[in-house]
């Protein structure tokens, strides 16, 4: 989904509610996935979406039922703001594969800046 300005919002079958500010590029790969290519947003997961995933370049976030909001760039820049419960943010290298997985708990947020590879925590 391109959108060229305003909010956008989309809501999944399992109740995953999802407000792009835009411009984004967002896709819904499927039921409970979806990949946020450029752009904010913010998600509202109830717990039987649990599992819930957006995927930017570099980062994978799975829900665990919470409230959070994603920011991704072109070049692979992003970063997850957990407002409430518990996120798994799993870093992702070059091609796509999981390197790392970070668990984030309300009230943290973390940024990663691929040209350096820097996986930073912002209290």
């Amino acid at each position: 989904m391109g959108v060229a300005n305003g909010l956008g919002e989309s809501t999944f079958n399992e109740g995953a509610v999802v407000v792009l500010e835009v411009p984004a590029t967002f896709d819904v790969d499927s039921p409970g996935r979806a990949q946020l290519h450029e752009g904010r947003m913010t998600a509202v997961v109830p717990e039987r979406a649990h599992g819930f995933q957006v995927a930017t370049a570099r980062m994978n976030v799975v829900d665990l039922g919470t409230e959070f909001g994603l920011m991704a760039e072109p070049e692979g820049t992003a970063e997850v703001h957990v407002f409430n419960g518990l996120e798994k943010a799993q870093l992702l290298d070059e091609q796509g594969n999981q390197d790392r997985t970070m668990e984030l708990n309300t009230s943290q947020t973390t940024r990663i800046e691929p040209n350096t590879d820097v996986v930073v925590r912002i209290p």
